[in-house]
């Protein structure tokens, strides 16, 4: 009886160690089976009762690299948060999914070109449906003039539609980049509570101490610091340039550099040539003031 009760004791303390190990890998930290073992042999020796030592042994055998501490923290909180907690998240994700797919649902009645649905991408409604109101109206506004318009006074008609869809899909790309560099496209994310808890509380954390006052960052913030740098660094890493460079078979027809190909060809275009936006590093100086003054 006892030897059951043990066993069953064991393997229930494996599955909540392999769920843990589950929810640091998706929020970023790189966890081996060997590590899950360490934490299991771990919390064997130390028992459950501490949680504080609970959450040092997991952080002991689960972390390697200092500037994870802080979304081991959060999950560590969320997943061993109190089962009433864990079911108020994921009542609220259940809410922010249904209010999501309305706003989805309504993309299909709003970009439509002379009552014909539009042939865009899931990505681009979903990026439709994070524009504020404005922006929206902005679109809506649009679609209706070139459904209503006319070309030599000539009503459009429905041949049009490719055209307008082109227009719509460059206005969503424009908006899709404009919302990953200032606020995230608005979809619900993960549908499990913990994880929406915790991904929520790290985008909260970032903010807040990217915000902070310099002088105010504590020594054990700063691995945390230069992470959110170096992620940082990597969207300026590389622009769009008004200089070109060859490129096979994307971009543009670059006509020059393909007349001079086929000029021995007797100017048949049998070779064609390419070019594409060149991507170059930006030139920035930062200027810290750390005085307060």
């Amino acid at each position: 009886m006892d030897n059951n009760y043990d066993n069953n004791l064991v393997s229930e303390l494996d599955r909540h160690i392999v769920e843990f190990a589950q929810l640091l890998r998706t929020v970023g930290l790189k966890i081996s089976p060997s590590e899950i073992s360490d934490a299991t042999e771990g919390l064997t020796l130390i028992g459950l009762v501490d949680r504080e030592k609970v959450e040092a042994v997991l952080q002991a055998t689960l972390v390697k690299n200092v500037q994870h501490i802080s979304a081991f923290k959060e999950a560590f909180r969320a997943y061993f948060a109190s089962l009433e907690q864990k079911e108020a998240w994921q009542k609220e994700v259940a809410q922010k999914t249904s209010q999501w797919n309305e706003k989805i649902e309504n993309t299909y009645q709003d970009l439509r070109f002379q009552d014909n649905e539009l042939d865009i991408s899931e990505e681009q409604r979903a990026v439709y449906a994070s524009l504020p109101e404005k922006d929206k109206q902005r679109l809506r506004d649009f679609l209706e003039k070139s459904s209503n318009g006319t070309r030599s006074g000539v009503p459009v008609d429905h041949s049009y539609q490719p055209m307008v869809e082109r227009v719509l899909r460059g206005s969503l790309e424009y908006w899709r980049k404009k919302l990953n560099e200032d606020d995230p496209i608005l979809s619900p994310g993960s549908t499990d509570g913990v994880l929406s808890e915790v991904e929520r509380a790290l985008r909260d954390r970032e903010v807040e101490v990217i915000s902070r006052d310099l002088k105010k960052i504590s020594p054990e913030e700063w691995p945390e610091v230069i992470r959110l740098i170096r992620r940082l660094s990597q969207r300026l890493a590389s622009q769009v340039t008004r200089r070109y460079r060859a490129a096979r078979r994307r971009g543009g027809l670059d006509m020059r550099s393909t007349l001079r190909k086929n000029l021995r060809y007797g100017g048949v275009l049998v070779d064609r040539s390419y070019r594409s936006r060149r991507k170059g590093r930006p030139r920035i100086v930062l200027l810290c003031d750390i005085s307060g003054s």
